[in-house]
């Protein structure tokens, strides 16, 4: 004999975070690792020589220029999720991080 309960039946999934929070939470990872990743390369660059025109191997300068890009979506990314804070449902709001 099976034993059905029947509080089981009423449960259901509810999505708290908003699409735009989760692209948020993402978007600040992937900035996070790639900050990480290029701003180690300039604080601490390989000692690499090369016999070749110094134009064909500017690879310092597409390190410092992803690092920048990645910093502005990081900026920019942040001023999105404030302005969610205002705009979101009752989970994203602010209200609810200030006690």
């Amino acid at each position: 004999e099976k034993v059905v309960h029947h509080h089981e039946e009423a449960l259901r999934a509810v999505y708290v975070w908003q699409l735009p929070v989760r692209f948020y939470h993402w978007i600040n990872a992937l900035c996070i690792v790639a900050l990480s990743i290029t701003g180690y390369i300039i604080g601490n660059p390989p000692a690499l020589q090369s016999a070749a025109e110094a134009s064909f191997s500017y690879w310092f300068g597409t390190t410092r220029l992803i690092h920048f890009i990645f910093a502005y979506i990081f900026f920019f990314n942040f001023l999105v999720r404030i302005y969610w804070g205002f705009v979101g449902n009752r989970f994203a709001n602010w209200r609810n991080y200030i006690p």
